[in-house]
């Protein structure tokens, strides 16, 4: 196929299936630029049951996605298959382009069931740039009272090159690690290129928060549970190890890190 165009004046809304599995709903475009707007909210939602229940808008040559806000929510599992909600770029040389002049919210799942894998994530596996802009982000990670891996991400992959630039308004920039006492239960924007393999990649990472808005980061609610979760964490985090590696954070004016 060619490239997609997904135009709507007002809302545009993905829900997963509540059971079974696979029972997917999402967008897909494969053989060129994948463009997605909304007039109104973008909203991805994974599967309240089941396994596997996935929303996702994947573009395997290129994405761009702008919409008055984004609500990405990932749901509850029933096994080990997460139901999760996520846009991914997943083209080699493309670039990732998102931009949202309201909120920008990923709840990761698994607050009922104490899943495992129920997560929202925006993800670059491409070399191209990873832009992302919003009045405010928020991420905030899941995982009941036991789960595992039911993290709200913004990532670059380990293995790619690509550059990764997030600006954020007046609204600010929250990550809040999650609950579940199995851990890895994350909130993070995070350039993986040599997380695992040092490749000596010169990817830049640069979070700019203008407009009076705040950067918020609070670990997970560990002690809320017994035994407490490992890394629960929440963060800013970049792993590029080439001379030309570097990572950025601003906050302009009146805004402050806490």
């Amino acid at each position: 196929g060619g490239a997609q165009t997904v135009a709507a004046g007002n809302n545009i809304t993905l829900t997963a299936g509540g059971g079974g599995l696979l029972n997917d709903a999402g967008l897909k475009a494969v053989g060129g630029l994948q463009s997605v707007s909304a007039g109104g909210a973008l909203t991805l939602t994974g599967g309240a049951g089941g396994d596997d229940n996935i929303a996702f808008i994947d573009g395997f040559a290129g994405q761009s996605i702008i919409a008055a806000s984004i609500l990405m929510t990932a749901g509850d599992n029933a096994g080990t298959l997460g139901n999760s909600a996520e846009i991914r770029q997943l083209g080699a040389g493309s670039l990732q382009t998102i931009a949202v002049s309201g909120a920008l919210n990923l709840f990761g799942g698994g607050i009922a069931s104490s899943g495992t894998d129920n997560r929202t994530l925006i993800t670059q596996a491409g070399s191209g740039l990873q832009q992302v802009s919003a009045n405010s982000i928020n991420l905030v990670a899941g995982g009941g009272t036991s789960g595992l891996r039911n993290d709200a991400q913004i990532i670059t992959v380990s293995g790619s090159t690509a550059s990764q630039q997030v600006d954020i308004g007046s609204g600010g920039l929250t990550l809040l690690g999650g609950t579940g006492s199995a851990g890895n239960n994350k909130a993070f924007i995070s350039l993986l290129a040599d997380l695992f393999v040092d490749s000596g990649t010169n990817a830049t990472q640069l979070v700019n928060v203008t407009g009076g808005g705040s950067i918020a980061i609070t670990g997970g609610s560990n002690a809320i549970n017994s035994p407490p979760g490992n890394v629960n964490s929440a963060g800013i985090f970049a792993a590029a190890t080439g001379p030309g590696g570097a990572q950025t954070i601003t906050v302009a004016g009146t805004g402050g890190v806490a």
